[in-house]
C-alpha cells in the first residue's frame, strides 16, 4: 500500500500525538467514528491521522488533517481486494470531508454532516448527518445515510420536499467521478447507530458496536459479493497516545481490522503565542446552583465538564483533561465555571480528572481561596494550591478513587506518558 507508507512518513517526520483526551478513533476509511459508521467527533485542531484497514472486499489507505475544530478532510485510497497480500483489482481513490455544524453540550448531541468520496469514485461515495452524545463511558451515535451510506433504503429522501432535484436517481456505482450534483441525493436513505463502550478497568481498551446501512449494492451487481451482516463488534486498544488498533468482526462471517498513527497538533510549526483569558469569576454569589449552567459555560470555552451536581455545601463535576496542557490550568479554568454558577452556598469544590479514559482522584478546591485571590486581591495561585487536597470519597465524588486500569505501557512502554498531579506544582499566573 504505497499510499499508506506515504502517510506513514508524513506523520513520522512531524512528530507523535498526544490524542484526545477521550479517545475516539477511526472507522476503518478514516474519519472517526465507530466500525463501519461516522460520528460527529472530531480531533484536536491540527491533528494529522494515517491508517490502514481491511473488511472484504477492500483495502483502505488514508491521511486525514484536522484543518481546523469543526472541519475534517481525508484523502482515501480504497483498493478492491479480499486479501491484503493480493494484488488490488481495481481502485477507488476520494476525497472525504466532514463539518460540524454544532458541538455537544449538556442537552444536546454534537452534529456533523459528512460526504465520502465527495471528490472521487462514485463506488465509494455516500452522505450523512451523524448525531453523538456522550453518557459517562458510553458514546452513543445515530445518523442517517445518502449514497452508499443509505443503501438500505429505510424511508424515502426527506430532502425531496426541498426540491426534486434531490429525489432523483442516483447510481452508485459507474466510472464518471462523483460530483456536487450527486450529493445527498436518491429515491431513499439509510439509518445507522451504534455505541463506544470506554472500558475503566483496562487503561486505553474500547469496545465499539454498530448497525449500519450500507448494503453494499454495487458489489452485489458488479461481481456477485454476498455481504455479512449489517452489524459489526470490535474492539480497540490505544496502547500509546499517538497510536491505536482495533480487530473485529462484520455479523459473523467477516473480520475486520485497522492501524492507525496520529501526528501531535503541539508540534506544528508557526503556532501562534496569543494565549487565551479564562473566564473572569463573579464578584458576588447569587441564586441556587446550576449544575448543567456550569457544563454549558465550560463547553463554550472549550472545556470538556461532564456529569456536574450540587448538594448544599458543595458542586462535584468530572474534568476530560487534554493532555498536552497543564493540568492545575485545565482545574484552575473549570472551577471558574463552577463558581460563577455554584450559588451562594457551595464552597467545596470536587473535579475528578480523566484523561485517556484514566480517573484520578478527585481534587478538592475551596472556592472562598478563588475569590480572595481573584475578586479581593487577597490571595495567590501558590496559596489556592496550597489547600488542595485529593479525594477518594465516594460519597462526594461518586466514581472517584478507582484503581488505575492495567497497560502494557507500565511493564514494555515507554515511560514519559504519566499524569501526575502533585502539591509542589505552582499555579502560576500563565497556567490559571
Amino acid at each position: 500500500m504505497v499510499i499508506f507508507a506515504t502517510c506513514l512518513t508524513f506523520v513520522h517526520g512531524i512528530g507523535l500525538v498526544r490524542a484526545e483526551s477521550t479517545g475516539y478513533s477511526s472507522i476503518l476509511t478514516g474519519p472517526l467514528g465507530l466500525n463501519t459508521v461516522p460520528s460527529a467527533r472530531m480531533a484536536p485542531a491540527g491533528t494529522v491521522t494515517a491508517g490502514i484497514s481491511t473488511l472484504d472486499p477492500y483495502v483502505h489507505g488514508y491521511i486525514g488533517f484536522q484543518i481546523a475544530q469543526p472541519l475534517y478532510i481525508n484523502i482515501r485510497q480504497s483498493a478492491e481486494v479480499s486479501d491484503i497480500n493480493d494484488e488490488a483489482r481495481r481502485l477507488y481513490p476520494g476525497v472525504d470531508f466532514k463539518l460540524r455544524l454544532l458541538d455537544e453540550n449538556a442537552y444536546r448531541p454534537s452534529i456533523a454532516i459528512g460526504l465520502q468520496s465527495a471528490i472521487g469514485h462514485k463506488r465509494m461515495a455516500g452522505e450523512y448527518l451523524a448525531l453523538s452524545k456522550r453518557y459517562n463511558d458510553f458514546d452513543f451515535t445515530l445518523g442517517m445515510g445518502w449514497g452508499r451510506y443509505g443503501s438500505a433504503a429505510h424511508i424515502g429522501n426527506p430532502l425531496k420536499a426541498l426540491h426534486s432535484h434531490f429525489g432523483k436517481n442516483r447510481d452508485l456505482d459507474g466510472e464518471m467521478p462523483n460530483a456536487p450534483s450527486d450529493w445527498f441525493t436518491g429515491e431513499d436513505i439509510g439509518f445507522f447507530g451504534g455505541v463506544e463502550y470506554f472500558t475503566p478497568w483496562v487503561n486505553g481498551l474500547s469496545a465499539k458496536f454498530d448497525w449500519g446501512a450500507d448494503r453494499y449494492e454495487s458489489e452485489r451487481a458488479a461481481f456477485g459479493f454476498d455481504p455479512a451482516a449489517p452489524w459489526s463488534a470490535a474492539l480497540v486498544y490505544r496502547p500509546a497516545p499517538w497510536t491505536d488498533a482495533s480487530i473485529g468482526i462484520q455479523g459473523t462471517e467477516k473480520i475486520m481490522g485497522r492501524l492507525s498513527f496520529q501526528a501531535s497538533p503541539d508540534m506544528w510549526p508557526f503556532q501562534s503565542s496569543k494565549k487565551d483569558a479564562p473566564a473572569p469569576l463573579r464578584t458576588h454569589r447569587s441564586g441556587d446552583a446550576d449544575p448543567a449552567q456550569m457544563q454549558i459555560s465550560a463547553d463554550s470555552a472549550g472545556i470538556d465538564l461532564y456529569d456536574a451536581a450540587s448538594d448544599a455545601k458543595f458542586a462535584r463535576a468530572m474534568l476530560y483533561m487534554n493532555a498536552g496542557t497543564p493540568a492545575p490550568r485545565q482545574l484552575g479554568r473549570a472551577a471558574r465555571h463552577m463558581a460563577n454558577h455554584g450559588g451562594k452556598d457551595a464552597e467545596e469544590f470536587y473535579i475528578t480528572p480523566i484523561v485517556y479514559n484514566l480517573r484520578g482522584p478527585a481534587v478538592r478546591l475551596m472556592r472562598s481561596d478563588f475569590e480572595q485571590a481573584l475578586v479581593h486581591n487577597q490571595g495567590s495561585p501558590q496559596e489556592i494550591w496550597r489547600n488542595v487536597e485529593f479525594i477518594t470519597d465516594d460519597s462526594k465524588t461518586e466514581k472517584t478513587g478507582t484503581k488505575k486500569p492495567f497497560s502494557f505501557l507500565d511493564y514494555f512502554g515507554p515511560k514519559n506518558y504519566k499524569f501526575i498531579l502533585d502539591n509542589d506544582i505552582s499555579l502560576s499566573e500563565e497556567d490559571s
